[in-house]
């Protein structure tokens, strides 16, 4: 009992019980039950930190040669949060996949794809260096252009349409009336007058 003082190295071949608080300044090994405060920082030069519990960082930077990794392995499904800010996601490529892992979003550094299915996904919407592509049906509100470069488009109305130009090329089956302002011009060079 009472106070142990030691002016130079000390080596204990065995375990060493202290209740109390220790302060050093170098220390290989520790194993530590309680509460650490290291006052300057850690530093791990090798062998990895394993850390099991709740964490709380207020900034993370990592240093590498090579893009760094974080890598999440949880029982549950794991999640990254901003809070009280935006939250940014920089790298040459990344994708969002569901429990199955299965593709949600795509970035491949050239494009954007998203995906829509939980097990068997399909890309309905992606970028290009041209432009969009859609697969599937798109429904908007409104859609705006001279529409010069749509193909495949057919016209089906059940009320009254109103044209400026109607070219209909093969055979038009009309069950009601045609009105016409002026004339109308039946193949190339024959009219007929409308009263």
């Amino acid at each position: 009992q009472g106070v142990s003082e030691f002016n130079a190295a000390a080596t204990f071949n065995s375990s060493v019980s202290i209740a109390g608080t220790i302060t050093y300044d170098d220390v290989t090994n520790v194993d530590s039950v309680g509460l650490i405060t290291a006052r300057s920082g850690v530093r791990v030069s090798a062998g990895g930190l394993t850390v099991t519990g709740v964490s709380t960082l207020t900034q993370l930077t990592l240093n590498s040669d090579s893009f760094p990794t974080i890598e999440m392995t949880t029982s549950s499904t794991p999640s990254i949060r901003a809070l009280n800010g935006d939250f940014q996601l920089r790298a040459p490529g990344f994708d969002l996949k569901n429990q199955n892992g299965h593709f949600g979003l795509e970035y491949t550094g050239s494009a954007i794809k998203l995906y829509q299915g939980a097990t068997s996904p399909t890309v309905r919407l992606e970028t290009t260096s041209s432009g969009l592509v859609a697969t599937g049906i798109v429904t908007a509100t409104s859609f705006s252009g001279d529409g010069s470069g749509l193909t495949n488009i057919g016209i089906d109305t059940t009320g009254t349409s109103t044209f400026n130009q109607l070219k209909v090329t093969g055979v038009s089956t009309f069950s009601g009336n045609i009105a016409a302002g002026s004339n109308l011009f039946v193949g190339y060079s024959t009219s007929i007058p409308l009263a």
